[in-house]
Formats: structure tokens, sequence, C-alpha cells
């Protein structure tokens, strides 16, 4: 059986306010968060106000953004990739809840690379990030694209400018195969990366991974298809590159292992491998004035 891309597979959760928001007409739902959840979030609100009339306005400002914006009640819901933690839940009065799973896919714009011919590990993709690996025919990545024509070019990295659970994926998968990006750059919505272009939004690093000549960068799946961009084929903990899909994210969801998850997911078996997986969740009170 084919074995599951070792991306980060990402649940967004979205949650509702019953009291203490800001007052709101009865034909307008206000939400604000991750961009990566927004190409699915959007169908789903055209088709709700064709059924109810309804409009659910959903800013797509970042995960970072939407969690600020729940927490001070200026919107009903926030979306975000990054799970907060119980204790930060409490204080803000606060629930969340998974509504979306999806993948973080690394993409490429190298002159004749397509879709899923270029291949990369967790490793390497660590220590392109980190500045270690410059060049698309460095030994690292050339050893593991043999008859690949890879050429002598300056490899330019695309990450977020914005607080981003998206970033916060990436950074999470990176910590797990790389114990120098652990040590030395962590996991957050938000880093200091330490080389390459920051673009706002899922959109903005698609945007700058293809336009800019030997870039590479991280986005959610829709936007890679979308942007027509080339993503790479990804080693898992098998040892096998695979390529991310909708039937490659459904078996990692399937052998994750839930049970054990309480805040972040570890979508982590020991027959097949998903390396990564999170909650997005949101936030509202309840009837005794609490969020829930």
């Amino acid at each position: 059986m084919r074995q599951p891309f070792p991306c980060l597979i990402v649940v967004a959760v979205l949650c509702w306010a019953s009291s203490g928001t800001p007052a709101l007409s009865e034909d307008m739902v206000l939400g604000a968060g991750s961009t990566f959840v927004y190409p699915v979030l959007a169908k789903w609100a055209e088709a709700y106000e064709a059924v109810t009339g309804v409009k659910i306005d959903y800013q797509a400002v970042g995960s970072g953004v939407g969690i600020r914006q729940i927490k001070s009640r200026t919107v009903v819901f926030g979306a975000s990739d990054a799970p907060l933690r119980p204790e930060e839940l409490a204080a803000a009065g606060l629930m969340q809840f998974p509504i979306v799973v999806g993948g973080v896919v690394p993409v490429v714009n190298v002159e004749g690379i397509g879709p899923g011919q270029l291949r990369l590990t967790g490793s390497v993709l660590a220590d392109i990030y980190l500045g270690k690996i410059t060049k698309w025919n460095a030994e690292a990545i050339s050893d593991i694209n043999p008859g690949l024509a890879l050429p002598n070019q300056a490899i330019i990295p695309i990450h977020r400018a914005d607080a981003s659970g998206t970033t916060f994926v990436l950074t999470d998968y990176l910590a797990r195969v790389s114990a120098k990006w652990r040590d030395e750059i962590g996991v957050n919505i938000a880093v200091e990366f330490p080389t390459g272009i920051g673009g706002k939004g899922n959109e903005g690093v698609a945007g700058f991974t293809a336009r800019t000549k030997g870039a590479i960068g991280y986005v959610e799946h829709a936007y890679a298809i979308r942007s027509k961009l080339a993503y790479v084929s990804l080693q898992n903990r098998d040892g096998e590159f695979v390529t991310p899909s909708r039937q490659a994210f459904q078996s990692a969801v399937a052998n994750a292992n839930w049970a054990a998850a309480r805040v972040l997911c570890v979508a982590r078996s020991p027959e097949r491998q998903a390396d990564l997986a999170d909650h997005r969740r949101n936030l509202h009170p309840d009837a005794q004035g609490r969020d829930r």
C-alpha cells in the first residue's frame, strides 16, 4: 500500500459565540484567521448563505490575527492552524474544535522541475530553511535526485511574514526531523527564519514562489494547485518518497493516533506515517458569560 505523505496534516477548528460577543446583525456572521482554511471556508460560506440568507464574512488574515480578534471579541469566530493550549483557552474563556483536514506542502520554482519530480527529505528541507544548503545542485539534494537535472542556482527560501498557523505546522515538523532547528529556531506561529523572503498569507507565499526563480516555499495544498506550483515528493518515515494528494492525506488521518493526542495531534503510526497533524480551534462564550 502506498504510504501517506509525511506532510503536516492540519485540522482547522471553528467556534461560534453564543454570548459576550459584539452585537451583530442577524444576517451577518464575522470571522477571521487562518488563510490555510480559506478556500474551503469560502465555499461553505457561499453555500450557507444561499440556503439561509446569512452571510459569513470571513477575513483570511492569518491564525495569529484570528486568535487576537476572537480574544478581543471583535469577531464571532476565529480559525487557527495552531492549537491553543488548555490553560490559554481557560484564561480567555474559549473552546476549540476541528473542522477541516488539509496538507502543508513544500513547493518550488526551479526550471524544468514539475510537480512531484523533486525529492527532499525532512532534514534537507530543514537545512534549506536554516540556510545551510544554498544551491539547488548541492550534493545533499542531488544525491537523492539521481537523473534529475538540477541547476547551479541559488535557493531562495520563501516563508510567512505574518503570524501563521501554517508556519506553526511547518516548524513543528522541522523540529521533529532536525535537532538544530528544534534547538535554534523552535516551534511557533512566528519564528526568526535565518534566511529568505517573507510573504503574507498562503497566497503571499504562493505568489512569491511563483514569481521568484529558484524559490522554495510552503503552502496549503489547495494553494499549490491553484497557483500551479511544483510540489515536492517528501520522504516519509518508511523511507519512501510520496507526493501530496487527497488519498495521502486521508491515509495520514486514518493512521493517526488520535486517542493519544490532546492538543497537538501528532499523526504517527508504526506501519504508516503521517508525520504531523494539528488542531485548528476557536472560541466562544457560554450561557454563564464564558466563551466555549
